[in-house]
C-alpha cells in the first residue's frame, strides 16, 4: 500500500515505550505476515506496522534493549532463523521470553518455532505480544487520529453515495459496486472488511457478504462498510428504506435503534467504561421493545438480547475490531481512544434488520463523532433520498 508521509518519530516512541515494560531477559521478534492455514491467504500484521512503519510482507523485525533490527527481505533470499541467531548473538543466553505473533489459527510464526527447534531453544517462554501492545494500541496518538478521521470521511462519503444510488429492482451487488466505486475513486483499494448490503430479513444477518438479492421496495436495507486509509480502518453502518421512504412500523423500530445510539453517545466521555455503554443501549432497547408489546413476558434485558444480539461496539484502529481490553476494570476511556457504537435490531418474523454505526473519538472534554455527515434522522435520510443525482 502507499503510504503518505508519516512521522517516523511514532514508531521509535513506540518502540521505547515497549522497551520500558519488559526486562532485559526478554526479546521480541514479529513478523510481517500472518501465513493462516484457515484462511488460506498471507495477512499483514498490525503490530508488526505498529512497531515498524513498514507495511509490506516478507519482513522481520527483533527488538531488545539496545538493539532493534528491521529485514525486508524483499528477493525472499534471507534465512530469517540465520538472522534471529546473529541478532541475539552473544546476549541469546541471557534470553528468558520471547514476544511474538499469535497468528490467526492460534500458532506462533514456523519460521520462531523453527529457530527454537534448530537451535534447541526450547527453554525459552513464548508470550503473545497482543500482553505487551494492548494497552498502548487503544490510545491514538495525533498522527493515527488524523489517519483515521481521513478514513472515517471517506467512508462517510460512500455510505452517503449508496444513499442516492439506492432504488429499487437493482441487486445487492450493484449498489456494492457502486460503494466500491467510490472508495476506489478516493485511492482506497484496500476493504476493512468486505461490503454488507443486507436487504430485508438479510439484515438479520450479521456477517451477511452475499449481496446477491434482489433490492424490493417496501423493504429496508442494512449497509455496513469501512475501508483501511493508510493502514487505518474506518467502520460505519446505516440503514435505509429503498424506496425512499419509512413505512410506519419500519420507523417504529428504526427510531429505538436511533434513540439508543443517540443517548449511548451522549454518555461517551473520559472516565466511562463499556459496561456503562451497553447497560445504556440495553435499558433504553428493552423499554421501548415493552412499550410496542413485543414481549410476551416480563420487560428484561434478556428479551432484549433476543433482538439486540451483539455488543454496544468495539475499538478501531490498524484492525476494524482493534487490540484492546473489553473488561470493566481496565477499559476505562481516556482522551485519544477511538471506539464504534451500533446498536441494533433484528427480528426476522418481520423481515427487520436495523443497525445505525459510527465512529467516536474520545475527547479531554467528551467525545467527537467521526461519521456523523451521513445522515441517520430519518427525514434527512429520506430527503437526501430524493436527491438520486448526487
Amino acid at each position: 500500500m502507499r503510504l503518505g508521509q508519516i512521522d517516523s518519530n511514532d514508531f521509535v516512541e513506540r518502540r521505547k515505550n515497549l522497551l520500558n515494560i519488559i526486562n532485559d531477559n526478554t526479546v521480541i521478534i514479529i513478523f510481517s505476515e500472518q501465513k493462516s492455514k484457515i484462511l488460506k491467504y498471507n495477512l499483514f500484521d498490525s503490530n508488526f506496522y505498529y512497531l515498524t512503519g513498514h507495511s509490506r510482507n516478507n519482513a522481520m523485525a527483533c527488538i531488545m534493549h539496545g538493539k532493534y533490527v528491521l529485514i525486508k527481505n524483499k528477493q525472499k533470499c534471507h534465512n530469517f532463523i540465520l538472522e534471529i541467531e546473529k541478532f541475539l548473538n552473544d546476549k541469546v543466553s541471557n534470553i528468558k521470553i520471547i514476544y511474538s505473533n499469535i497468528l490467526h489459527d492460534g500458532n506462533f510464526n514456523p519460521t520462531l518455532l523453527s529457530w527454537i527447534k534448530k537451535f534447541n531453544k526450547n527453554h525459552y517462554q513464548i508470550l503473545n505480544i497482543n500482553d505487551l501492545l494492548q494497552e498502548m494500541r487503544m490510545t491514538k496518538s495525533i498522527f493515527e487520529i488524523k489517519k483515521m478521521k481521513k478514513s472515517a470521511l471517506i467512508a462517510t462519503n460512500s455510505m452517503i453515495k449508496a444513499m442516492c444510488k439506492c432504488t429499487p429492482n437493482i441487486y445487492e451487488y450493484e449498489l456494492e459496486a457502486e460503494i466500491v466505486y467510490n472508495f476506489i475513486k478516493h485511492r482506497c483499494r484496500e476493504l476493512a472488511f468486505p461490503v454488507i448490503v443486507a436487504s430485508g430479513s438479510n439484515g438479520c444477518i450479521l456477517h451477511y457478504f452475499k449481496n446477491d438479492k434482489l433490492l424490493r421496495s417496501y423493504n429496508l436495507v442494512l449497509v455496513d462498510i469501512g475501508i483501511k486509509y493508510e493502514n487505518y480502518c474506518s467502520d460505519i453502518s446505516r440503514t435505509f428504506p429503498i424506496n425512499g421512504k419509512f413505512t410506519k412500523q419500519q420507523r417504529c423500530i428504526y427510531d429505538i435503534v436511533l434513540n439508543a445510539q443517540l443517548e449511548t453517545i451522549k454518555k461517551i466521555k473520559p472516565g466511562v467504561n463499556w459496561y456503562t455503554l451497553q447497560n445504556t443501549a440495553e435499558e433504553i432497547i428493552t423499554e421501548e421493545l415493552a412499550k410496542i408489546k413485543l414481549f410476551r413476558i416480563n420487560n428484561t434485558k434478556e428479551n432484549c438480547k433476543k433482538f439486540f444480539t451483539h455488543k454496544i461496539g468495539h475499538w478501531i484502529g490498524l484492525d476494524v475490531h482493534d487490540l484492546g481490553s473489553y473488561k470493566n476494570d481496565s477499559s476505562v476511556f481516556t482522551p485519544g481512544m477511538i471506539l464504534t457504537i451500533e446498536p441494533g435490531i433484528y427480528i426476522k418474523t418481520m423481515g427487520l434488520g436495523i443497525r445505525i454505526e459510527d465512529e467516536i473519538l474520545v475527547t479531554q472534554n467528551g467525545h467527537l463523532v467521526l461519521t456523523n455527515e451521513a445522515p441517520k434522522i430519518p427525514s434527512e435520510i429520506e430527503k437526501l433520498m430524493r436527491l438520486k443525482n448526487l
